[in-house]
């Protein structure tokens, strides 16, 4: 739309652009990208199957990343969710139930907590690193508590070994301490 063609003309091509980015590392393409062009073509006009056919579509990209597809930064991807609309919760959820399984979603539970627990649970500030503001407030409510302590200890003695572990391990200490320091919000899932 700012190269060549009209939003009727990106929606027509959208379904194969979500493809690629769901199975290819695609270096012209980004989750910023495609998402503001997106909302650039009248999301929020489009009809309502097709808006929940694009929200469909990013949740399973956001599955796929659990699975060790999808190429993409997870934190990113959970904004571009939240950006049009997809509810995190039960995303979150369902990627912690799939963590204590699966080391790809221990790594994107890890990463996503990482995102989280290097800002001590505040919201990045501004909109300097493409993150929607409810994608930051939903991962700092889940991620930033001491349900989240217990379930990473819990990652921990599942997945004790190399990188992951090492990770893991740190991601604990630090809300041990800020637990500790009576900063964690005790609030359960």
């Amino acid at each position: 739309m700012t190269t060549w063609g009209e939003p009727r003309d990106f929606r027509w091509f959208l379904p194969r652009v979500l493809e690629l980015m769901a199975t290819e590392q695609v270096g012209a393409l980004s989750l910023e990208i495609v998402v503001g062009k997106i909302l650039s073509a009248g999301f929020a006009a489009w009809p309502e199957p097709e808006r929940d056919a694009v929200r469909a579509a990013f949740a399973a990209l956001f599955r796929l990343r659990l699975d060790g597809g999808a190429i993409v930064d997870a934190t990113d991807l959970a904004a571009s969710c939240s950006l049009l609309g997809v509810d995190l919760r039960p995303l979150l959820d369902e990627l912690a139930r799939r963590a204590l399984d699966s080391a790809a979603a221990a790594e994107v539970y890890v990463e996503l907590a990482e995102s989280v627990v290097c800002r001590q649970g505040t919201p990045a500030a501004g909109d300097g690193h493409g993150r929607a503001a409810a994608a930051e407030a939903a991962l700092a409510g889940f991620f930033w508590s001491e349900p989240t302590l217990a379930h990473v200890e819990r990652l921990f003695f599942r997945f004790p070994d190399g990188q992951l572990g090492e990770r893991l391990s740190h991601l604990a200490q630090y809300l041990e301490l800020a637990g500790d320091a009576g900063r964690l919000p005790s609030a359960s899932r």
